[in-house]
């Protein structure tokens, strides 16, 4: 019973693996996704000011400060516009929370 377990157990995750249309390392900007952290929502917010469709982002890495504080966030987001997809970084300021939208 057991192995019948683990064989199932892996069958599904290998077709969930199999199902998943996203870069490693990044998850597709679906509504609803309550786990996002500030620094994703309000980088997400920022593309969506600039009229680009944001297709996943990545998680978020911390930017370290003086005396090894984290100061903000970086958070690589996949987007497009006008057909053209591309990948832009937007660095989060914990401080004043505002995100900034640079081109890789």
């Amino acid at each position: 019973m057991i192995r019948k377990t683990a064989a199932m157990a892996l069958v599904a995750t290998a077709a969930l693996a199999a199902c998943e249309p996203t870069t490693p390392g990044f998850r597709p900007n679906e509504p609803g996704i309550a786990a996002r952290s500030a620094a994703e929502r309000a980088c997400i917010a920022q593309a969506e000011r600039q009229l680009l469709e944001v297709r996943a982002s990545s998680d978020p890495t911390p930017i370290m400060g003086r005396r090894a504080r984290v100061v903000g966030e970086s958070v690589i987001l996949q987007v497009s516009r006008r057909g053209e997809s591309y990948s832009v970084r937007c660095t989060y300021d914990t401080r004043s929370m505002q995100a900034t939208i640079s081109r890789r």
